[in-house]
């Protein structure tokens, strides 16, 4: 497995693609108009942990300023054979004519076992992307939906889960060597633990991929931000856990459109 493919699913963990990186989602505008932010950051950190023992750590930030997000990832891992470390630094902009955060470009750097070094663009629409790896650039496109990466996949997740009114979601995730399409499901609330207080927490579930598991638990009491992860495939059984956080950005719900 290719150390930034084995970082993208881990990432998950802590997201969101939240991370990484929702069938219902493209078929139909969002009936919901998205808060205005205030310039404000919010700060978020969480534990890393491999079968109950703790393996690294995800710092992850959002500044909002002047209706653009920049959003920052970082973290390090360090289990069984997998040793490395990475930072990806995204631009989001809320689009009002799609209703829909959308990618206007990323920076993502990985070191391990192996360096890779990525910048890619989006197009106005986000239908086509272009991703130089290593100095190689590659073009993608997708007909239909918007090509984004997981921060504007965690947002995007995170503002279906406030509005409340989807149950199925999906998105067209950005790789460095291709573009794959992530269906997700809502659960319903649950009162979980985290970091050793119980919070209730709505959860969200990928579907339609047999070979895994992963499941997000955003908390409406900390304005519906992610507070817990898990991903299991193979060798890899990875929890995140949120252990700092600093919120600014304090949003209303969303209200619905007449």
């Amino acid at each position: 497995m290719q150390v930034n493919q084995l970082w993208h699913r881990l990432r998950a963990q802590a997201l969101i693609a939240s991370s990484v990186f929702l069938g219902l989602a493209w078929s139909a505008p969002l009936a919901a108009s998205e808060p205005q932010q205030a310039n404000c950051i919010d700060k978020l950190s969480y534990q890393l942990s491999y079968k109950g023992s703790k393996v690294g750590h995800v710092n992850r930030q959002q500044v909002w300023q002047d209706g653009m997000i920049k959003a920052s990832t970082s973290g390090k891992v360090s289990f069984l054979m997998f040793k490395f470390r990475g930072v990806h630094q995204a631009t989001v902009q809320w689009n009002q004519i799609q209703n829909r955060y959308l990618t206007r470009a990323y920076e993502q750097d990985v070191k391990g076992l192996s360096t890779t070094s990525i910048q890619t663009t989006f197009s106005a629409n986000g239908l086509t992307s272009k991703l130089t790896l290593n100095g190689e650039t590659t073009d993608y496109a997708d007909l239909e939906h918007p090509i984004v990466d997981f921060e504007a996949i965690s947002l995007q997740m995170r503002h279906y889960v406030m509005a409340q009114n989807r149950d199925e979601f999906d998105f067209v995730l950005q790789k460095s060597d291709e573009t794959s399409r992530y269906f997700f499901q809502a659960q319903g609330e649950e009162t979980i633990k985290v970091n050793g207080k119980e919070i209730k927490a709505i959860k969200i579930s990928q579907v339609r991929k047999k070979d895994r598991k992963l499941h997000l638990w955003f908390a409406p009491e900390l304005n519906y931000q992610l507070v817990k992860g898990s991903y299991k495939r193979k060798i890899i059984d990875i929890e995140a856990e949120l252990t700092e956080h600093k919120l600014e950005c304090q949003s209303e719900e969303p209200k619905v459109e007449s």
